[in-house]
Parts: structure tokens; sequence; C-alpha cells
């Protein structure tokens, strides 16, 4: 066995290990306080809808910090949170990089609703994505290397009689709402030949395509609030590649703007086509995709 297949081994070993329900237990513990204590509310909030920060965004990212510094994987990788890190030691040669998010959906947990999750990656040297684990809030946990999947396109499923689920995200620039009309026309398929939903958390959203009860997903950048997508809000895609689905990432600059999952390469297309027709002239020409393995680059044409 290589270096390199022990290494990927021994990852999916300890990531099969994590302590969702450690996890679970601390983040509904910390949800309940919320809800019956406002002074803790205040607490958390940042300075804007974006940047609260919670009592379990910090101890669940040290609870997870933790455990892979006790695991048999300590001192071969660096850590890139959310959250700031205080006193890492960064090994002199790391082999992979382990990227945690450790609460998704932050809004929706501080107001006591159930669409959020925690989100675990490891990635190697350059940045490519090998292990993807998310957790959501019913305990129940999705990550990458468990099992291969095949999904129907958009036209089988229509054929079939079906209509496909798209999550359509803007981070409220309005954007969402012309997806219908611009869906209908870049792909040719009727009006009530889909159902639009909007999941405001990542790794839900990466749950529901999971199962099945969505079967693409289309993240446009937005003027208004988050702009863009860091490392840690893309780990729910590793999951997603062995269910049979295909994905595409844009970047803008530096950060990943538009997201787009769907069950054939044509439809990864017909979904870049109504995303970029959703974005405005200058995100479209300075916009970059990332091909469905996370590493290589091109240019739109």
């Amino acid at each position: 066995m290589s270096i390199e297949n022990e290494l990927k081994q021994r990852l999916l070993t300890v990531f099969q290990a994590i302590p969702a329900d450690k996890i679970l237990a601390l983040a509904v513990d910390v949800q309940q306080k919320l809800q019956n204590d406002q002074s803790l509310e205040q607490q958390a909030k940042g300075d804007d809808e974006w940047g609260w920060v919670t009592k379990a965004d910090k101890d669940i990212q040290a609870l997870l910090v933790e455990y892979f510094a006790q695991s048999d994987l300590a001192g071969t990788y660096i850590v890139k949170a959310e959250e700031e890190l205080e006193g890492e030691d960064i090994p002199a040669d790391p082999k992979w990089q382990l990227i945690i998010d450790p609460l998704d959906g932050t809004s929706a947990y501080r107001k006591g609703k159930e669409t959020w999750g925690v989100m675990v990656g490891a990635c190697d040297r350059e940045g490519k994505l090998i292990i993807s684990w998310n957790m959501v809030s019913t305990g129940e946990v999705y990550m990458s290397g468990t099992e291969q999947g095949e999904r129907l396109s958009f036209a089988d499923k229509i054929t079939a009689g079906q209509a496909p689920a798209i999550d359509v995200y803007d981070y409220k620039s309005g954007a969402a709402e012309k997806f219908g009309e611009l869906f209908t026309k870049q792909t040719g398929y009727k009006t009530n030949q889909y159902e639009q939903t909007s999941y405001p958390a990542a790794v839900w959203a990466g749950w529901q395509l999971y199962q099945g009860n969505l079967d693409g997903l289309l993240w446009v950048p937005s003027g208004k609030g988050k702009k863009w997508y860091p490392d840690y809000d893309m780990i729910f895609v590793g999951a997603l590649l062995q269910r049979g689905l295909q994905t595409r990432l844009g970047k803008l600059d530096d950060n990943i703007a538009l997201v787009v999952v769907a069950p054939s390469q044509s439809d990864v297309e017909d979904l870049t086509k109504v995303g970029l027709a959703m974005m405005t002239d200058e995100q479209r020409n300075i916009l970059e995709v990332i091909d469905s393995d996370l590493s290589t680059t091109s240019a739109i044409k």
C-alpha cells in the first residue's frame, strides 16, 4: 500500500469515528440556553446578520481540534477553521489540511430552527477535498468514501412524470426570483416541470441532495450579505460526488461564489447557464470555474 493510500485509509478511519453524539449534545444544550436567556443571544450577535458566533461555534470547534489532536493523525496536518485558533502547533511538513465549519447555519441555530449542522473536511496540501464529514441537527451523518450511487437527470426525471427539485440561494440579493423565468428560457423545460426551494445552510442543502429530496442546487453571488463561500462552506460537496452528483464551483477573484450541483454534466451546464444569466456583467467577466474534481480551474467562455 502506498503512503498516499495509507494516509487516506487512516483519514477515513478517524473521520468515521468523529464523536457525533457529543457534538450534537453540546449543540442542543447551547441552543436551548439561547432560547431561554436573552443575554446569551446578545453576546452571540456580530456586526451584521452573518457575523453571529455562539458558544457552540467555539466549543464544537475546540472539541474537534482536540479530537484530531488525540488521534493517530496528530502532527500530520494544519488546521483551517471558521473560528480563530489559539496556540496551534504547526508541523514542519504537513501532509494534509483539516477544515472545520463548527456550526453551519448559525442564524437558524440561534432561532431554534433545525436547518444547521457541522462540517469537517480533509484536503490535501493543494486544497483538493479528500474526505467530507457532515452532521445535521437530527444527529444523522453523511460523508464521502462510503457509498457510490446514480441519479436521474432532470430530463429523465421529467420523462418519468416527476418535477426535479432545485435549491436556489442568493443571500437575499433578489436574484433567486428570476430563476424560474431564466430556467425555462435556458433549458426549454416548462414552468411546471421543476420545484424551487431555498435552504440557507450548506450542510442542510447537502443532506437533502444526499438523500434524494433535492435534485439540484444553484447558489449565485450576492450584492448583499455574504458574497462568497470560503473553503469550509464547501465541505458538503465531497459527499455528493459519490452519490452520482456532478459539481461545478465558480470563483470571483480568490473566493468561491457560484455553486452548481446536478445529476448529470448536461444538467450542470444548464444550471450554470441559468446562474450566469442571474449574475451581473461584472461578475460574469471575472468568473472562473473549478471542475468537479475540485482542483483544476478553467475560464468560462
